[in-house]
């Protein structure tokens, strides 16, 4: 073989990788960005689906709201810019997740609600289960979120 057929079969492979490295990149580029229009769209219906469940949190007593609006916020922060105005324009709720955004911090008012729906929701499932250990089972799953929240500091517009 001779070495011009040499470097012609080496510039052929070379040349075929080349191509074959491209179609890869190419391939990756529109998965892509197939794949962040799919993410985007799986925020935004999971920023509705918990918009949903807060407003059954604000009817119902045995749901949260502040926490699945706390999860929609953050949602829709990453994936819709209107949705995630709309929430903080809310005159209800806005206050809460843009304290909670900016500074990690809740008002005097929401703390006070928070701890004592918890003590009550304690002290009336203890009342109400007769075997000692699942009364120390629900104390012990309550005292965690119950020292979150009485450690978060307090927003400064709503003292």
């Amino acid at each position: 073989m001779q070495a011009t057929q040499i470097r012609a079969k080496i510039v052929a492979l070379a040349y075929l990788a080349y191509t074959e490295f491209r179609l890869l990149n190419l391939i990756r580029f529109v998965y892509a960005d197939i794949l962040y229009g799919v993410s985007i769209m799986l925020l935004k219906i999971s920023g509705l689906f918990f918009v949903g469940l807060a407003l059954l949190g604000a009817v119902l007593p045995i749901l949260p709201t502040t926490p699945f609006l706390l999860v929609a916020a953050a949602c829709f922060a990453k994936s819709s810019p209107r949705m995630h105005k709309m929430l903080l324009e809310n005159k209800v709720f806005g206050p809460l997740i843009y304290h909670w955004q900016q500074t990690r911090s809740i008002p005097k008012r929401a703390k006070i609600i928070a701890l004592l729906s918890m003590l009550l929701a304690l002290a009336w499932s203890c009342y109400i289960l007769p075997q000692w250990y699942l009364q120390l089972t629900v104390v012990l799953l309550v005292l965690g979120p119950f020292i979150f929240i009485y450690r978060l500091p307090l927003s400064d517009g709503n003292r």
